[in-house]
C-alpha cells in the first residue's frame, strides 16, 4: 500500500482542496493447503461523486466498479457491480462519508496485478482506477503462521450475520483500507489471525506482542508496547485497539510479535499506517523516504526472477539497447531488482510522491490493449496498435474502414496533441485482424508516403 502521505494530511487538516481517489487494501488468510482467502478492501469517499436529484427529492450518487486480477499480462478474473448512496440534501455531504466495502476470492499462491476501476455514472468522466501488485501465500502446517494484519476503523462482537460483508468469525469489522488515524480518531483496530502454534510451542500459553515503530524498525517509545498472554490453540485470533492518540504527525509501522515463554521472537507481521496530528505536523522530511528506504518498500524488492523477467519485457517500448544490453547481462537477483526498480524510477513523471504515475500508468494502458488489440497469434500490447497506444496513450480521433472488395481493413490514429498533430496507419493486410502499421506522420516512427497505395487491393 503506497499513498503521497503528505496530500493525505494536508486534506484530512482542510488545508486544500482536491478530488480524493479511492481507498485500497487486502490481506490474506488461511483457508486450505491449497487456496489462500483473499479480502480486498475498499472505500469510495463520497465528496469526490455527482450527486443528482431523484424522485423522491433526495440525492443520489452512483458508481461502477469493476474489479480486475491478472496473472503476468493475462486476466485471471473479472467482475463489475454499481454502489449509490443517498442523502437528504447537498449538505449531508462531507469528507468523512464513504461507501464501503469487502470482497472476498480463493486464490491459489502466486503473484497477481489487482485493478481497481471506478466510474461516477452521474459523469462518466470522473474516473478512477488503482494498481496493487498481490503476493498470494500458501498457508501450511510449515509456513505462514500469522496472517496479514487487517486495520479497521471499529471492531465489535455481533451475532452471526452472512447479509453483512463486514461479519467474520464472530465480529463486524469495519475495515480502514486507508490505513489512516488522527487526533480525531486515534483507536487503531487490528485484526489478524495464527495458526499452527500448538506445533511450534511447548507448554499450554504463549505470548503476543503489539509496538509501533519508524519505517526504519525503530522504537515508538510514545507508545507503550501491549503484551497479551493466551491459551495455544491450534488457531487463534488476534484482536485488539491500540491509542495512537500520542503519535505525531508522520508514517509508522504496526508490529505483531509471537513470543515464547523466554520472550524470544518467532513469528512477526507489521503493516504500515499514517497518523495525522495537527498540533505536531513535521516539516515534510519524515514524508519524503530516502532511496534505499523507497526501493525496500518497493514491489521491486520482492520480485523473482521470474516476475523481474516478464516485467523487463513488459519495457521494451521504451528502454534503451544499452539498458536492455545491461539488464541481460545480470543473473543476480537483488542486483535484478534494483536495476528494474532505477529503470522504471527514471520513467518517473513526478518523483516526489512515493508512487511512480508513470508506470501505473503504463500498466493500466497494457491491460487495456490486451482486450482492445489481441489478435489470433499474440496479445494486445505486442501489436502495433498496443504499442502506439502505449506510449502515445488514447488517440484524439479514429478513422475506421472496414475490409471492402477494394481496399483491406485499415484504421487512422490522429493524436492532435504530439508535434502540431500527427497520424499513424494501420493496416490488416493479411485479414487475420492483425493491424500492423504501415505509416506515420510522428518523427522516428515508420513512413510510408505511397501508404494509400497499399492499403488498395
Amino acid at each position: 500500500m503506497k499513498k503521497i502521505s503528505l496530500l493525505i494530511f494536508l486534506l484530512l487538516a482542510g488545508q486544500i482542496a482536491a478530488q480524493v481517489s479511492v481507498e485500497l487494501d487486502h490481506a490474506t488468510f488461511r483457508y486450505n493447503e491449497q487456496e489462500t482467502m483473499t479480502e480486498i478492501y475498499y472505500a469510495i469517499p463520497t465528496a469526490g461523486l455527482k450527486f443528482v436529484e431523484i424522485p423522491s427529492g433526495k440525492i443520489k450518487a452512483r458508481v461502477m466498479v469493476r474489479l480486475s486480477f491478472f496473472v503476468e499480462s493475462d486476466l485471471w478474473q473479472e467482475e463489475s457491480w454499481k454502489m449509490e448512496k443517498i442523502l437528504n440534501d447537498t449538505s449531508e455531504i462531507n469528507y468523512a462519508d464513504r461507501m464501503m466495502d469487502v470482497v472476498r476470492y480463493l486464490m491459489k499462491p502466486g503473484e497477481y496485478t489487482l485493478s481497481l476501476f471506478l466510474q461516477d455514472l452521474n459523469d462518466t468522466r470522473n474516473t478512477h482506477n488503482v494498481d496493487q501488485h498481490l503476493k498470494i501465500p500458501a498457508y501450511s502446517a510449515q509456513s505462514n503462521y500469522l496472517s496479514d494484519i487487517q486495520f479497521a476503523g471499529s471492531i465489535r462482537q455481533v451475532q452471526m450475520d452472512t447479509s453483512n460483508v463486514f461479519w467474520k468469525n464472530g465480529f463486524e469489522i469495519t475495515p480502514n483500507p486507508a490505513a489512516i488515524y488522527s487526533t480525531n480518531s486515534p483507536m487503531l483496530f487490528y485484526y489478524l489471525e495464527s495458526y499452527h502454534l500448538d506445533q511450534q510451542l511447548a507448554g499450554d500459553v504463549y505470548k503476543n506482542r503489539v509496538q509501533i515503530t519508524t519505517t526504519e524498525g525503530k522504537l515508538i517509545d510514545a507508545i507503550m508496547p501491549k503484551h497479551q498472554t493466551k491459551n495455544l490453540l491450534s488457531s487463534s485470533l488476534e484482536i485488539g485497539t491500540l491509542n495512537l492518540s500520542a503519535l505525531a504527525s508522520g508514517t509508522y509501522h504496526f508490529k505483531f510479535d509471537i513470543l515464547n515463554l523466554s520472550d524470544s521472537v518467532l513469528f512477526t507481521q507489521k503493516k504500515m499506517f499514517y497518523f495525522y496530528n495537527p498540533d505536531q505536523i513535521n516539516d515534510g522530511s519524515n514524508f519524503v523516504r530516502d532511496p534505499e528506504t523507497a526501493f525496500l518498500q518497493s514491489d521491486f524488492a520482492e520480485m523473482t526472477m521470474k516476475h523481474l523477467d516478464t516485467d523487463f519485457k513488459l519495457t521494451q517500448y521504451f528502454s534503451s539497447h544499452e539498458e536492455k544490453e545491461f539488464y541481460e547481462k545480470l543473473d543476480d537477483l537483488p542486483a535484478k531488482r534494483r536495476f528494474l526498480y532505477k529503470l522504471w524510477k527514471r520513467r518517473d513523471t513526478n518523483p516526489a510522491t512515493e508512487i511512480n504515475e508513470y508506470r501505473i500508468e503504463y500498466l493500466r494502458r497494457i491491460k487495456e490493449a490486451n482486450k482492445r488489440y489481441r489478435s489470433y497469434f499474440m496479445k494486445g500490447w505486442r501489436t502495433d496498435r498496443g504499442r502506439v497506444f502505449l506510449l502515445y496513450g488514447e488517440p484524439s480521433d479514429v478513422e475506421r474502414y472496414p475490409n471492402n472488395p477494394t481496399s483491406f481493413a485499415h484504421e487512422i490514429w490522429h493524436y492532435e496533441n504530439i508535434e502540431g498533430g500527427v497520424k499513424f496507419v494501420f493496416v490488416d493486410l493479411q485479414e487475420f485482424g492483425e493491424y500492423r502499421q504501415i505509416h506515420s506522420t510522428k518523427q522516428g516512427e515508420t513512413t510510408q508516403q505511397d501508404w494509400e497505395r497499399i492499403i488498395q487491393k
